[in-house]
């Protein structure tokens, strides 16, 4: 699931890039402009589709992986003697419980957003080097 969350997140990057090379195009007029606005039209179509993929992709990974962790960790506590579950306290547990989840759970929404800037930094540096290796 992670490799198909990734994998949108570098496509919707790429066309984010691709959006950008076709606006220079535009402007130097190196192609007709119907073209061109049916090009912008098929990478901007398919930037929301990907985008809008990763996103509901995510939210659903997110949420099973949440629950099966929450519920591990449930399980491993209740396993602990009552003994140790009172020397460690309940904030302790109370912290594992909630805040670690959570910090795991943003850990996890990043993923798509790294994938995405990662691709348009990768792109716009091919394109940049493809403009002009000076520049780049």
């Amino acid at each position: 699931m992670v490799a198909v969350i990734v994998a949108a997140s570098l496509i919707s990057g790429a066309c984010s890039t691709g959006l950008l090379a076709l606006i220079n195009k535009a402007l130097h007029r190196e192609y007709p402009v119907h073209l061109l606005a049916w090009l912008f039209a098929g990478i901007a179509l398919l930037k929301l589709l990907t985008s809008l993929a990763s996103d509901l992709l995510l939210v659903r990974f997110a949420f099973e992986t949440m629950g099966r962790l929450r519920a591990d960790l449930i399980r491993r506590i209740l396993a602990v003697p009552l003994r140790k579950l009172e020397e460690l306290g309940a904030s302790r547990i109370l912290a594992n419980l909630t805040d670690d989840g959570d910090r795991i759970n943003n850990a996890l929404l990043i993923l798509p957003h790294l994938a995405t800037n990662a691709a348009m930094l990768a792109g716009g540096a091919l394109y940049l080097g493809w403009l002009s290796w000076k520049a780049l």
